[in-house]
């Protein structure tokens, strides 16, 4: 069989199988289901359109065609199905048939993007501030960079008399650090005590009166030179009217007040000695009483070291015992005749008094001498 022949007769069979398809007659849409269509399509392409809200790169938005029934069927995500021939008459559309409107899917603009971006990013932490620095370390601060003014600007805050004696400290700890003592001249090392002796003027009238020594003495000559009695000695009592043994008492003294007045420096201390038994119950007072003016010690020099020297007969009538010498000391420095002294300027000692007998005159103490 020649090539051609095979060619006709392919042809031919190929035509006899295809052609019992395109001659047989497919169902129809009734007229009813065919309007139902077309408007399910219709609302199908409205919907669509109106959803779209147009091209974000257009202010137009799109303008469906509802005349065109390819439109809707276009927007339809599936062909609508074919209706089912029934046995009892003609074919019609189920109600599960009728296509479904597609959900649009909701676009996001770009500033609730924005906004949710914001949200999730933290803040960055912020920095504490750094606290305050204290005055008293500005001022140092500004005195060792050689700026007094702006020091002198940060001790404001300070009353006048801690101001003062703070610069002085400052400017001295800065002398100070900015040298080696074992290598700075002696000429300058006088420097430095001056200043130490300035500020100790300044301070020392607000410390405290102190007593620092009291020794029963057989002679008195200046501050520190005296011959001291024993610790145990025992003081003769006097008989009848006539009065006992005679006492010298040594009695040191500090941070006593020195005042400058004209070309002198003043200082007034007052003085009081009361002799009271081992229970603390007053026997007599000795001396000036306390309230008095005292007598005005006056130099032309400021007064380095201090001492009183109190000395008095012991009393007659006095029984032998043991007793305690009560030392009270008041600076009245200054001040006038009724004027209240404050309590830091009494300084207040006790001593051990021992009294023995005429016949243990200028011995030693022993129980076994007290008189019942």
């Amino acid at each position: 069989m020649m090539w051609r022949d095979r060619i006709l007769a392919w042809g031919i069979g190929l035509s006899a199988v295809l052609l019992p398809g395109c001659l047989s007659d497919r169902p129809r849409l009734t007229p009813k289901a065919q309007e139902q269509f077309d408007q399910a399509g219709q609302q199908e392409a409205r919907g669509v359109a109106e959803s779209s809200g147009g091209s974000p790169y257009h202010p137009q938005g799109l303008r469906p065609n509802l005349q065109q029934p390819s439109l809707s069927v276009q927007a339809s995500t599936e062909p609508p199905p074919y209706p089912k021939a029934t046995e009892n008459g003609p074919t019609t559309q189920t109600a599960s048939a009728a296509p479904t409107r597609p959900t649009p899917t909701p676009r996001t603009s770009g500033a609730e993007i924005q906004a949710v971006v914001h949200e999730d990013v933290r803040p960055a932490p912020v920095k504490p501030r750094p606290p305050e620095e204290p005055s008293l370390l500005a001022a140092l601060r500004c005195y060792r960079e050689g700026r007094k003014d702006e020091a002198r600007k940060h001790l404001q805050k300070f009353d006048p008399s801690t101001r003062e004696v703070l610069e002085r400290l400052l400017l001295l700890a800065v002398r100070i650090s900015n040298v080696n003592l074992d290598m700075v001249p002696p000429r300058e090392l006088s420097v430095f005590l001056q200043q130490f002796d300035v500020l100790a003027q300044l301070i020392r009238p607000r410390a405290g009166l102190e007593i620092t020594e009291v020794r029963f003495c057989q002679r008195i000559r200046r501050f520190g030179d005296y011959d001291p009695l024993p610790a145990d000695h025992a003081f003769q009592a006097g008989t009848g009217d006539r009065p006992g043994d005679f006492v010298q008492v040594y009695v040191e003294l500090r941070n006593f007040t020195c005042r400058k007045n004209g070309p002198f420096y003043e200082t007034a201390l007052a003085s009081s000695l009361t002799i009271r038994d081992a229970k603390g119950a007053l026997i007599c007072r000795l001396g000036e009483p306390l309230g008095r003016p005292a007598q005005v010690d006056r130099l032309l020099s400021r007064r380095q070291d201090c001492f009183l020297n109190c000395h008095f007969y012991v009393p007659p009538n006095l029984p032998p015992g043991e007793y305690k010498l009560v030392i009270e000391v008041k600076d009245v420095t200054g001040l006038p005749e009724g004027v209240r002294v404050h309590d830091h300027h009494v300084a207040t000692w006790e001593v051990p008094f021992r009294i023995a007998s005429p016949a243990y005159a200028s011995g030693t103490w022993n129980n076994a001498d007290a008189v019942p």
